[in-house]
């Protein structure tokens, strides 16, 4: 489902996609769908980035208070070694390295689509070149 994208209209403008053919206009949608969803999966990405790293700050203030609570000597280094092995901060990391690997995928697929495309248009340009030119001889 494409959220937000629904009651918006197909990218290519219908004049220009008589011009251009079904394939490359179909493709042009594609690669507009793809982008949609490569830029929704990135904004994932950066917010679970973010997400951690405030959660780990969390982590190593509840455990450095533990540390001074036992009396020990309190140390940020070993709070921190602490919330870094936390459930919860491993959850999270998971998250965050699925989500990066779905991206990646994402984006390899957004760009394998665009080069099809731009394969496309150049052929297209060829052989208007081509008609261009046999008319001019």
């Amino acid at each position: 489902m494409r959220n937000g994208s629904q009651a918006r209209e197909k990218a290519v403008n219908p004049a220009i996609a008589r011009k251009i053919g079904p394939e490359l206009t179909e493709l042009i949608e594609e690669v507009r769908i793809s982008g949609e969803e490569w830029g929704r999966l990135k904004a994932r990405v950066e917010y679970l980035g973010h997400f951690r790293k405030i959660r780990l700050a969390e982590l190593i203030d509840k455990y450095f208070a533990a540390i001074e609570m036992t009396g020990d000597k309190a140390s940020v280094a070993r709070a921190e070694e602490m919330a870094r092995k936390d459930p919860e901060y491993k959850k999270i990391v998971m998250q965050l390295y699925k989500s990066q690997v779905e991206e990646s995928r994402a984006m390899s697929w957004h760009f394998a689509k665009r080069n099809a495309m731009d394969v496309l248009f150049a052929k297209m340009n060829l052989e208007r070149a081509e008609m261009y030119m046999n008319k001019s001889a």
